[in-house]
């Protein structure tokens, strides 16, 4: 359940506008805080808002990923938003905002990234084994495990017209790096128009001097 309360020290409220200075709202085992005007009330319902999401579980927000695992982590984030009208058919389509989510101890269970891409580099056979066997420990222990553990997520995001677009968000781990751009609709489905893969430049040189076939793919 998503339980939003304020006093009435936190709100203004005359004939036309209201102000709430402070309010908050418990959901998915984190908090949303913020403050915000409604101008013209009952007729135009003109609204503006600041809102801070802090500890916010993914699992209601994330879509299935089929790969078996789970998205663990806390989603935090700011956003100003506005808009006009409370119609629910409508009221997304003319909402505007724009934020940044975060992601602290982001973690991508039963799923390692950087071994899937090195698997689809079909040209190389057993190209994860041998890339593992030349890393140094630190680096192979990432890469021999089942699990992917981000250092950074960060998403910035604009949205309009119904759609978020994204721009850009960043992913990284200490053994690769992901920048991507794009947008996303309310039926989340989602159209990324650039992606961008990287790989450290110390671990990079490991895999090369491992695998001599990979040095084409080097910048």
């Amino acid at each position: 359940a998503v339980i939003v309360s304020f006093s009435s020290k936190e709100f203004d409220m005359n004939e036309t506008d209201m102000t709430v200075k402070a309010f908050s709202a418990g959901i998915a085992g984190g908090e949303i805080k913020g403050q915000g005007q409604i101008t013209d009330y009952l007729k135009r319902q003109a609204y503006t808002a600041d809102i801070v999401i802090s500890g916010l579980s993914p699992a209601p927000f994330v879509p299935d990923l089929g790969t078996g695992g789970t998205f663990e982590g806390s989603i935090n984030g700011n956003f100003k938003i506005q808009g006009a009208g409370f119609d629910p058919n409508t009221m997304i389509k003319g909402l505007v905002s724009e934020g940044v989510i975060t992601v602290e101890k982001g973690k991508l269970t039963n799923f390692n990234v950087l071994k899937v891409v090195l698997d689809k580099i079909s040209v190389i056979p057993n190209l994860a084994e041998k890339v593992t066997a030349a890393l140094p420990e630190q680096y192979r222990q990432q890469l021999e495990s089942q699990d992917t553990v981000f250092q950074k997520i960060a998403i910035q995001t604009k949205m309009i017209n119904g759609v978020v677009n994204i721009e850009p968000a960043e992913v990284v781990s200490d053994v690769f790096a992901v920048m991507a751009k794009g947008s996303c609709d309310i039926d989340q489905n989602v159209d990324l128009t650039t992606v961008q893969f990287s790989i450290p430049p110390a671990v990079s040189n490991a895999m090369v001097a491992g695998v001599k076939e990979l040095s084409v793919l080097q910048d």
